[in-house]
């Protein structure tokens, strides 16, 4: 199981920056996420010159990756948006008070804890082939389905411009990733259980969510809805598959 652990936090790594186009607005944090999350995922695993080559070729091509969604945005972005303000006296107090009172239970647990997390977590496979596929799922085909979907959403947003469309279809556009998001955590986690029919149930209760505003925009905006759900299926559907290929069970 070691090789397929390998393969799918290789891809974990490169869908997490992905799917909130860290490749594009940071770039720097796009490179160091892809190299934690291989290192983290993979070095328990196994520790020889093919993991570390892995490691280094999958860094390699998140940069391949950020270079190609040049131009980057001018200037650092990361805390820019963060207001910064001094803490009164009696909050410092505070926080190192609760720091005292917190270090000795921290000091007694930490070998249970370690320990704990090391055999239920790092040491085994299983966990770390699950998150690697719940982020390929969500995250890596978010950027996929956006690829897919840019003509729909560009000719969307003209037609709001130009005021042939409700600008209120605007916001059913925005939030299409975020639903995405909930939609194939749930079918994830559904078809990598064994539970199939839930995972249909998903999909049935979404469309009814969206269906008001597919109507609002005509065929253009059904048609995004409807690329973009199928899209959104097939993907979580083939990356269930095989991540539990990858844990030794049937695909479905």
């Amino acid at each position: 199981m070691d090789l397929a652990r390998i393969f799918m936090a290789s891809l974990a790594s490169l869908s997490l920056p992905a799917g909130f186009s860290w490749y594009k607005k940071h770039p720097i944090i796009a490179v160091t996420s892809t190299l934690l999350y291989s290192a983290v995922a993979i070095l328990p695993a196994r520790h020889d010159h093919v993991t570390y080559s892995v490691i280094a070729y999958t860094v390699i091509f998140a940069g391949c990756l950020a270079i190609l969604n040049r131009p980057w945005p001018a200037g650092p972005r990361l805390l820019s948006h963060i207001s910064w303000r001094h803490l009164a006296p009696s909050q410092y107090v505070a926080l190192a008070v609760s720091g005292l009172t917190l270090a000795p239970l921290t000091y007694e647990g930490r070998n249970s804890l370690v320990d704990h997390v090391r055999k239920t977590l790092i040491a085994n496979d299983r966990p770390t082939i699950t998150a690697s596929g719940a982020l390929i799922a969500i995250l890596g085909s978010q950027y996929i389905i956006g690829r897919i979907l840019r003509p729909q959403i560009k000719e969307i947003n003209e037609k709001i411009s130009r005021g042939e469309i409700d600008r209120k279809v605007g916001d059913f556009v925005r939030v299409g990733s975020h639903v995405g998001w909930i939609e194939r955590s749930l079918l994830f986690a559904f078809l990598v259980s064994g539970n199939p029919d839930a995972a249909a149930l998903v999909v049935a209760a979404k469309s009814l969510a969206r269906l008001p505003g597919v109507s609002d925009g005509g065929k253009l905006v059904g048609d995004y809805y409807l690329i973009g759900t199928l899209t959104s299926v097939v993907a979580t559907l083939l990356v269930a598959a095989t991540t539990r290929l990858a844990l030794g069970l049937s695909p479905l």
